[in-house]
């Protein structure tokens, strides 16, 4: 395909990135109230290390990479908050331009790198990332940084970004995993050995300063909970991979039956492929939008299965028709998702915002100042609380808990905020409650 492109391709790809990555901001930006309970967590630990913090943070959603960067956002006078959700979306315009230039390296085709840096612009999960103030967006820029340098056979710069991707969420350590698989499937390279230990020593070296400062600080080294697993995501989730997985399987299908197509296809890709494959596992037993790291080079992979099926067809011309039709398909599929079900999880979560933010400032004021609180949303709720109280996820074992429910087995409802609509005279009660144990925890 590359042969040939006509000379005007280059020209417009390359101004058609920057209009790509204006379009997400921009469509990204709309949802600006929309804040993930975890970016809430974060600021929290943030203004921890900054010794102003409101509450006790939970040691089950916390990023070295990001609490730091936020840190440093506060000690600029910014507000805590507002830099987690600025710098979530600048890290997610990094990643759309690291995913295009990724995306050459490896189709060696302009043309395709855009088509799939235009696809992953408009999906659901990284428009609702985009303004949620996590680290999420950090995390897929990152690991792009990693790959695109592991690609170019700077294994060294590769390693510092895995270390500053496993400093932002620690199952992020597979990329050391495939950064090794990469350096041994290296063709003629008698040193692999030697690269492969001083690839490790770098990662160590960038992983190393993290975890002491946790040491030193009483900081978590490993939290329980991935950070950024507030994303809107459900079954919806499979159809965009399934419409990926399909000409990436057929590809490498293609590419196994005729092996004179690997001069077409390029190399082969473990590294990525493992990625890939964590981030899925990664997806289905701890945090759910972590799948938000391995699917946008899922989109790559996808391409790279289009333009190998062209020639197993064995059409007389190679065209970008195939590319283009699928490019279409996945547009409309990410925007029909994103419009019924992801701006309306996060319109959703604002509302759930504003009923409990007045519960949550109520505890803050009445409560004593030792208290332990549950809530389904931790961050939420730490974020507004005073310094010594504790908030946890739902366990059912605290005293206190704020909950949806109407009523609560084993406890007693204490205060329910009103609502008040355009009508400042007539208001309803809130949906959420506070409730007090009335029963010994079992």
């Amino acid at each position: 395909m590359t042969d040939r492109q006509h000379p005007l391709i280059p020209h417009i790809v390359r101004f058609g990135m920057p209009l790509v990555v204006a379009v997400y901001y921009a469509t990204a930006a709309r949802g600006f109230a929309y804040t993930a309970d975890p970016g809430y967590d974060a600021t929290t630990w943030a203004s921890l290390l900054l010794g102003s913090h409101a509450g006790v943070p939970g040691a089950e959603t916390f990023s070295f990479f990001w609490t730091i960067l936020l840190a440093l956002g506060g000690t600029l006078g910014l507000d805590l908050l507002l830099t987690a959700k600025i710098m979530s979306l600048i890290f997610a315009c990094f990643g759309l331009l690291g995913l295009y230039l990724l995306g050459v390296e490896i189709l060696e085709d302009r043309v395709l790198a855009f088509s799939a840096a235009m696809v992953v612009a408009l999906d659901p999960l990284l428009l609702q990332a985009g303004p949620s103030g996590t680290p999420v967006t950090a995390l897929l820029a990152l690991s792009v940084a990693s790959f695109f340098f592991a690609r170019r056979r700077d294994f060294a710069l590769a390693a510092v970004f895995a270390g500053l991707a496993t400093a932002c969420a620690w199952p992020a350590a597979m990329l050391m995993v495939a950064l090794s698989v990469d350096v041994l499937s290296l063709p003629g390279d008698r040193h692999r050995g030697k690269t492969l230990l001083a690839v490790l020593l770098v990662f160590l070296a960038v992983v190393s300063p993290w975890v002491f400062f946790a040491v030193k600080r009483g900081l978590p080294v490993i939290s329980a909970r991935v950070p950024g697993s507030a994303l809107s995501v459900g079954w919806w989730t499979v159809v965009p991979a399934m419409l990926c997985l399909v000409p990436a399987g057929a590809g490498i299908l293609a590419v196994r039956r005729v092996r004179l197509l690997r001069l077409v296809v390029g190399e082969p890709l473990p590294g990525l492929m493992v990625w890939i494959l964590w981030t899925a596992i990664v997806a289905l037993v701890l945090a759910r939008d972590f799948w938000l790291a391995g699917a946008p080079v899922l989109v790559l992979g996808a391409m790279q299965g289009l333009r190998a099926l062209v020639p197993a067809l064995r059409e007389e011309r190679a065209g970008y028709s195939a590319v283009f039709g699928g490019v279409a398909l996945l547009l409309v599929v990410n925007q029909v998702i994103f419009l019924s079900v992801g701006r309306s999880g996060m319109a959703g979560t604002i509302e759930e915002e504003r009923e409990i933010v007045p519960l949550a400032q109520w505890v803050s004021a009445r409560l004593p100042a030792t208290i332990t609180i549950e809530s389904d949303a931790p961050g939420l709720v730490g974020y507004h609380l005073r310094a010594g109280q504790r908030v946890t996820p739902r366990r059912g074992s605290a005293e206190f808990v704020i909950a949806s429910e109407r009523t609560l087995d084993g406890y007693r409802e204490i205060f329910r905020p009103t609502r008040f609509g355009d009508d400042v005279l007539e208001g309803t009660a809130s949906r959420f409650a506070l409730f007090q144990r009335t029963e010994p925890a079992r």
